[in-house]
């Protein structure tokens, strides 16, 4: 699952580096990123948010994506958009598609923010272990300016692609086999 949510996010216009913010004791997962060439960065089980300070700070990243690896069927496009708006707008903090609210299907989130607020999060006296464990609760919380990238065609928002039980493992790969190969549009897998 991970090789997919891997391929699909170096098909980003934008991305420069992809990083595995990882547990130190998931050997299989360090190996298949080792394996895909992934630089991996590896941490703290409970504490994400200090496994993506360390990732950013390797690459001196500017924006920092948050993409998870339980969306084998992640669009690029989603990417591309929270980028270009985090660009063109350079006072934006964050962005995301939150797929509560935008029209994007679930299975297709993607979180930008910047360096600097991440660097902030990880330092707050009042995060929680759950913002350390989810990474971006106390950004979202602390962001002063934010966005969120709407669907503009249509609302795909009724499909779940993200995999958290048997049953959406096979939903998705019945999905994924039906597509064209690195056809990573939304339109492939709606149809």
């Amino acid at each position: 699952m991970i090789a997919h949510v891997i391929e699909r996010v170096r098909a980003m216009r934008d991305v420069f580096c992809v990083v595995g913010a990882v547990p130190a004791t998931d050997d299989d997962l360090i190996e298949a990123l080792r394996d895909l060439y992934v630089d991996t960065v590896m941490g703290s089980e409970s504490d994400v948010l200090s496994r993506y300070v360390m990732g950013a700070t390797m690459h001196q990243a500017d924006i920092v994506l948050r993409i998870t690896g339980d969306c084998p069927l992640w669009i690029p496009a989603a990417g591309d958009e929270v980028v270009r708006r985090m660009r063109d707008n350079p006072d934006l903090e964050y962005c995301s598609n939150d797929t509560r609210i935008s029209g994007w299907p679930d299975g297709t989130e993607v979180e930008g923010f910047t360096r600097e607020l991440l660097d902030r999060a990880a330092a707050a006296d009042d995060v929680t272990l759950f913002d350390r464990e989810h990474v971006t609760p106390w950004i979202q919380r602390n962001a002063i300016l934010c966005s969120t990238v709407h669907r503009v065609k249509d609302d795909t928002s009724m499909l779940k692609l993200s995999v958290d039980s048997l049953e959406d493992l096979r939903r998705v790969t019945t999905i994924q086999s039906r597509s064209r190969a690195r056809d990573y549009s939304l339109a492939s897998l709606a149809a």
